[in-house]
């Protein structure tokens, strides 16, 4: 990783250039690319950001965000963090998951070597490497199939070890990791020098509770930790937002407000809504924002994955309420979207709820009709996205994994050869060491 300069931004950047030895290494060479365009999808205060890739005939670049700061692992070197520290750096990284997930992106190796602690004390998320993604990018470009099993030992998820389909409640059993480690001082399932039986551990060892290790920490900080620890995806917290209520719960703070996106091209939209809503905002219960047609809509979605709530007009310039549903379906954005329409669009009325819309309004606007509306959705939303991984096929997938556990648990406990911790990858039932398969990123201040 190098330091440069962005001469027409006028910003300091981060350089990240393949490996020399490997530049000629075609796969490799994918897998960078495909990094940096997983990377920019994402856009929000806790991951870092990627403007640019600069491919050359010598050597690719990834022109990318400088993060001024220590690493996560160099800061746990130190000894463990205190409980309130821990809860905002959880809080952080569960922001930056949700946007990542948000954008159908699994990190898959969330560990604290890939955590940057800005001077402020804000957590950013690094490397993209080894992504995976629920959809291909809107391209049809698809990740890189690794030829094993991918990550690192230490912040693996019971899943991957047993090389089944991943989500992104593998990230959160690595963040429980994370977190575990970040309290105690101590990694739950990691033994050094012992690969075979980190991976036993991370598919079968019931961690000790922390309320057990640390007296200060909280049982519900505890219990909130073995929730993400659960090694039955179906038993963890469902979502990043999830996590993001309970730690607010546990740090008493306020409730959060309900952010509604009101999407409309006619310009008294917006002041109407404010002097209606006036009260609510100005006692922190709700957070309006506007976009003036489809693009913006999407544009805003994308970079705030706490939007409660998406209420657009059918008919607008540019991309139209239709074209914006589709989009959602398209990129599995999972919105709850309410439509506004005329008595005589009726037809498209029916199009939209079939393209999954949640309820719909007629115009003029009735505000107590909205009132009711709204609070309908918002009443359904965090059951929608609690849910939103739980359909019929990661219910399979689940009973598929519950017996590859128990399967691969009997193999482990029968040899425990050893070994560090290296990226490791399985091919059928044999563990086989893949140097590198792993980028450890660390910004250095070299020019």
């Amino acid at each position: 990783m190098f330091r440069g300069v962005h001469e027409r931004l006028g910003r300091t950047v981060a350089l990240k250039r393949i490996r020399s030895d490997l530049e000629r290494n075609t796969r490799r060479r994918v897998h960078f690319l495909f990094e940096a365009r997983v990377a920019a999808r994402i856009t929000h205060q806790n991951v870092a950001q990627v403007y640019d890739i600069l491919e050359g005939e010598d050597a690719d670049w990834i022109v990318m965000e400088y993060v001024e700061g220590e690493p996560l692992s160099r800061r746990m070197d130190q000894g463990a963090l205190a409980v309130d520290t821990v809860v905002a750096l959880g809080l952080d990284l569960a922001e930056g998951l949700a946007a990542a997930h948000l954008q159908g992106i699994v990190h898959r190796d969330l560990k604290p070597d890939n955590v940057m602690l800005t001077p402020e004390g804000r957590a950013k998320i690094l490397d993209f490497g080894v992504a995976d993604l629920v959809e291909p990018l809107d391209d049809g470009v698809v990740p890189p199939q690794p030829s094993g099993l991918v990550g690192t030992p230490r912040a693996m998820s019971p899943e991957q070890v047993l090389d089944t389909s991943v989500d992104p409640r593998t990230d959160l059993f690595a963040l429980g990791t994370l977190l575990y480690e970040s309290l105690s001082g101590e990694p739950p399932f990691y033994r050094s020098g012992k690969l075979w039986t980190t991976l036993q551990r991370i598919c079968s060892h019931q961690q000790e509770p922390l309320t057990g290790l640390v007296p200060e920490v909280p049982v519900a900080l505890s219990q909130v930790v073995d929730r993400l620890l659960e090694k039955d995806p179906a038993d963890r917290l469902q979502s990043a937002e999830e996590l993001i209520l309970e730690l607010h719960r546990l740090r008493g703070d306020a409730p959060r407000a309900a952010k509604v996106l009101f999407v409309d091209d006619e310009p008294d939209v917006e002041r109407l809504l404010e002097l209606r809503y006036r009260a609510m905002i100005e006692a922190g219960e709700l957070e309006l924002l506007f976009a003036r047609d489809g693009e913006q809509a999407l544009e805003a979605l994308q970079a705030d994955p706490q939007i409660h709530l998406l209420i657009t007009d059918l008919r607008m310039p540019g991309m139209d309420g239709l074209a914006l549903l589709g989009e959602l379906r398209r990129r599995s954005l999972s919105v709850l979207t309410i439509v506004v329409s005329a008595y005589g669009d009726l037809s498209n009325i029916r199009k939209a709820m079939n393209l999954g819309a949640f309820d719909f309004l007629l115009k003029p606007i009735d505000f107590d009709d909205l009132e009711r509306t709204r609070l309908k959705a918002l009443r359904e939303v965090s059951k929608r996205r609690q849910l939103r991984w739980l359909r019929d096929e990661n219910r399979l997938l689940d009973e598929r994994h519950r017996w590859l556990r128990g399967a691969f648990s009997r193999h482990l406990r029968s040899s425990d050869p050893g070994g560090d911790d290296q990226p490791a990858a399985v091919d059928g039932s044999t563990l086989s060491w893949t140097s590198g398969a792993t980028v450890r990123t660390r910004l250095t201040n070299s020019e």
